[in-house]
């Protein structure tokens, strides 16, 4: 930042360079302070005493954020290493940056250290701490289970898949019969013809590829197939 007097106006005010040099700052930063709302400026000037209440109270709550809501950059300049390396420790402690305070990130981060001149960290345990997470996951989707099937809301895949399948044989039925009133309604009016090879190529495309869709038929795909082409 250049150095230089700072100027102030007859009322004690000061432009943007002198208050952005006044609080240690580029006039580019100062801006983007007023924008935000943090540091007032009145009729493009700046009260000194308002500008410095403004900018302490900026730093103050800037510092709480970095500490309560992390970016990984924020994590990675505390931590003394690049953002890659930052996002690897992360994942190797199971910590959700965006649940986590810089203070409890520093703290684990030291343990593990600890842990690892020890000798009882490392692999091993980022090993452990993956298994844990998945032990949570699977027992948090144990317990959703559980609670659907409180409500009555839980279907098994035995007493869905026939149902889908009889839904997707009656569709095909429906739309095939569909088609065929329509071609007939279009000859009679027209006093045409039309080759019904040009419509059941692309219709069956499409029932191929709705067949073939995941939950309509996964492990009995053969079977719903063969079910539908029954009913057609």
């Amino acid at each position: 930042m250049s150095e230089g007097p700072l100027m102030a106006t007859a009322d004690g005010l000061l432009d943007l360079d002198a208050a952005a040099r006044f609080i240690d700052e580029t006039p580019k930063e100062l801006e983007r302070l007023v924008r935000n709302g943090a540091v007032p400026r009145e009729n493009g000037r700046f009260h000194p005493v308002k500008l410095v209440r403004g900018y302490v109270d900026h730093v103050r709550e800037e510092a709480k954020r970095a500490n309560e809501k992390p970016t990984q950059v924020e994590i990675a300049a505390h931590l003394d290493m690049s953002e890659r390396n930052a996002r690897d420790v992360l994942q190797k402690l199971g910590i959700d940056n965006k649940a986590s305070t810089l203070e409890e990130i520093r703290v684990a981060y030291i343990r593990y250290l600890r842990e690892l001149a020890a000798g009882r960290g490392g692999e091993d345990q980022y090993d452990l701490t993956k298994q844990k997470a998945r032990q949570a996951e699977a027992d948090a989707n144990l317990k959703e289970l559980e609670y659907w099937t409180r409500l009555d809301r839980f279907v098994s895949v035995d007493e869905l898949e026939p149902l889908l399948a009889s839904w997707a044989a009656t569709g095909r039925s429906e739309v095939e019969n569909a088609i065929e009133r329509i071609v007939t309604g279009i000859e009679s009016k027209h006093g045409i013809e039309i080759e019904r090879e040009i419509i059941d190529a692309p219709l069956d495309a499409a029932f191929d590829a709705i067949a073939a869709y995941p939950g309509v038929a996964t492990s009995g795909d053969d079977k719903g197939g063969e079910e539908m082409e029954a009913t057609a």
